[in-house]
């Protein structure tokens, strides 16, 4: 099931940005857990980029979760000032908070696995692109290192862009059946 939550296309404009996006895939396991063509014993989250730092809360915080991939992996927002403008207007606007330097102090605040990834306990897959000028190599490197309770899986793509969006084709399959793998049992 895709879905936007806080902060995220057609649901921005209900809710800017939250720091407990969890709650809102919490919800969505809820929801799940009442369709009889769904097994919800096995439900996994995938998220890309910003999505990606929310996958790896939304596992900490719900146990129900068995996979978590990340692809694209943000970290943390203390590469802010190096991001394009256009990004981190980008970034600004969906806090759904006007004055600029009150923005930038939400985000940074809300947007940290510092004290959440040790937390991790589900099985991860972690995705990057070395040639990601978004989100550097170092964001997953900084991920990876702290999810020392979880099992993982990292992929450093060395031709891989933002996400490796230019080299789907070969990232995607091996990415899913990990995921299949870790459903299985």
């Amino acid at each position: 099931m895709a879905f936007d939550g806080p902060g995220q296309g057609e649901y921005f404009f209900q809710r800017p940005l939250v720091g407990d996006f969890e709650r809102y895939t919490s919800a969505v396991a809820d929801y799940l857990e009442h369709c009889p063509e769904i097994d919800s014993a096995k439900l996994a989250v995938i998220g890309r980029s910003l999505g990606g730092y929310y996958a790896v809360r939304s596992c900490v915080f719900d146990q129900r979760f068995k996979a978590c991939v990340a692809f694209g992996a943000l970290f943390d927002l203390a590469h802010y000032d190096d991001l394009h403008p256009w990004v981190q207007r980008g970034f600004r606007y969906i806090t759904g908070i006007v004055d600029e330097d009150e923005a930038v102090t939400t985000l940074k605040r809300l947007v940290d696995l510092e004290e959440v990834a040790p937390r991790l306990e589900t099985p991860l897959y972690l995705l990057h692109g070395a040639l990601d000028r978004l989100i550097p190599v170092s964001q997953a490197e900084r991920l990876a290192s702290l999810a020392t309770r979880s099992e993982k899986k990292v992929v450093i793509e060395p031709n891989g862009k933002h996400c490796a969006h230019n080299i789907y084709h070969r990232v995607r399959r091996p990415m899913i059946d990990w995921v299949a793998a870790r459903l299985a049992n």
